[in-house]
């Protein structure tokens, strides 16, 4: 039987979980690869959506003559996401997740709206 702290976190967010036999085979990966390929297209949708609404704050902030960089909301941001974090991730993996998304988010409206990286 597989790892039960393994299978108990994958309950965690299904309950109709493919069958793992006691001797696994390649073709056992399959059903599990495809549910990573499936959350995969989920994460890239939320985060272009993320950008999408992003842009529209960059907009926004440059008609209002506020620069991209504003570090008290992204350590805001931080704070949110670690205070909800759940694991199986360390608070500082999140951290590190999320400040990639903000770091590339924010080079994309100075691009936009600053003209340039900083």
């Amino acid at each position: 039987m597989p790892s039960s702290r393994a299978l108990q976190k994958a309950s965690h967010f299904d309950t109709d979980l493919p069958a793992i036999p006691e001797e696994p085979t390649e073709s056992d990966l399959k059903p599990w690869r495809d549910r990573i390929d499936e959350i995969d297209q989920t994460i890239l949708r939320l985060v272009n959506e993320r950008e999408a609404y992003a842009d529209v704050i960059g907009y926004i902030k440059s008609k209002l003559g506020v620069r991209a960089y504003v570090p008290h909301r992204e350590a805001e941001v931080l704070e949110n996401v670690v205070s909800l974090n759940e694991g199986p991730f360390s608070d500082n993996a999140i951290r590190r997740i999320f400040e990639q998304i903000i770091e590339e988010t924010r080079s994309l409206e100075q691009r936009t709206y600053e003209g340039g990286d900083e």
